[in-house]
């Protein structure tokens, strides 16, 4: 019995929409750096140094946060109360925000060395103590969570972008520089994960929407509204919009013959060509495969027909599935959106199958 949740569990969200909001990503038609068009060039002083942490918090944290806040007057007592500490020692020790309930004032516990990156650091940490205070310390969603934080880091960079324009550049250096792994390795991670759903969670499943939902909140009023917002916290994340999105993909891939019916041996290298054109467009780690390994393995799939190529009305591969013998599908690659629909072709290939 497999013992932790997924990741979709944890959320109670469908996974295929999910899947088309990160291909339109790939296919950037989703923004991932809201100032990326300010004319602000990024800064070549990566050695800046910042006063005190309480300095920082003092000139840029809350007025950053009081003004993305206006007139909620909350907002000023509320970070007010929240306190600080050092991290204690460990090789695996991160920053982070301990909340230990009604009545009592959130804690970060971060190490502080001056840089940028502490200072966007040090936002989003406030990120998560001001939410927990909003929201009466009551549970919220991790997803949920870490876009209030997010949001946090982009309210801090819009107000330093105005008073301090170098230590903004610096600021969004950090900011594009997190996102090769935010929307890199993780968004790989969380994508391996929504395409096997047995694969048990892990905290950093939660970074990719929460980054894109950030990003496309901000400036809008769901981004304060989050912050309040508890367990209900994941219905302000704007999901349908974005995934609609994967609809704008263009699919520039060749079209497939029409004589294609599966039996012949130029078929099956035609269906394998194709697997590999569709693999390459997503952005699939399975591209990355050593090319004799990605043979073997889809000939395999091919031999025991647990593969299925699906093809649009114009005869162009839009995704494919594997699975293996129990039924359990091992890849979705679907870069064009349209996730749910190949899915469920798939288990329709897969009934015709095992009732074969």
């Amino acid at each position: 019995m497999r013992a932790e949740p997924t990741w979709t569990e944890i959320h109670s969200l469908d996974a295929f929409p999910l899947l088309d909001i990160f291909a339109a990503y790939q296919a950037g038609l989703i923004v991932d750096d809201p100032f990326e068009d300010t004319g602000q060039p990024l800064s070549n002083d990566t050695g800046q140094r910042l006063p005190t942490l309480h300095e920082c918090y003092t000139r840029y944290i809350c007025p950053s946060l009081m003004a993305a806040f206006g007139q909620m007057g909350s907002v000023v007592n509320d970070l007010q109360q929240i306190r600080f500490k050092p991290l204690e020692d460990g090789p695996d020790a991160k920053a982070h925000t301990i909340d230990a309930g009604d009545g009592t004032a959130p804690t970060i516990a971060m190490n502080w060395q001056g840089r940028p990156a502490d200072l966007l650091c040090l936002a989003h940490e406030t990120g998560h103590a001001l939410q927990s205070l909003l929201s009466d310390h009551g549970p919220m969603p991790p997803t949920a969570r870490e876009t209030c934080a997010f949001l946090a880091e982009l309210m801090v960079l819009d107000h330093v972008r105005i008073i301090d324009p170098t230590l903004f550049a610096n600021l969004h250096d950090v900011w594009v520089e997190e996102n090769l792994i935010y929307l890199g390795s993780d968004l790989d991670s969380l994508s391996a994960a929504l395409q096997n759903q047995t694969t048990p969670s892990q905290y950093r499943h939660n970074y990719p929407l929460a980054r894109l939902a950030a990003v496309a909140m901000f400036q809008s009023a769901e981004a304060t509204a989050i912050f309040t917002s508890g367990v209900d916290g994941l219905g302000h994340l704007p999901l349908d919009a974005l995934a609609d999105k994967a609809g704008k993909i263009d699919n520039t891939l060749p079209a497939m013959p029409t004589s294609l019916g599966g039996q012949s041996v130029h078929d099956a290298y035609r269906v394998l060509g194709a697997t590999v054109l569709l693999d390459v467009q997503a952005w699939s780690g399975t591209a990355a495969q050593p090319i004799d390994q990605y043979y073997a393995d889809m000939l395999a799939h091919t031999s025991d027909r647990t593969a299925s190529l699906s093809i649009g009305p114009d005869r162009k591969p839009i995704g494919y599935t594997a699975w293996d013998r129990s039924g359990q599908l091992t890849r979705l690659v679907a870069p064009f959106g349209n996730h749910a629909r190949i899915a469920t072709s798939a288990k329709r290939h897969m009934t015709a199958e095992q009732a074969a």
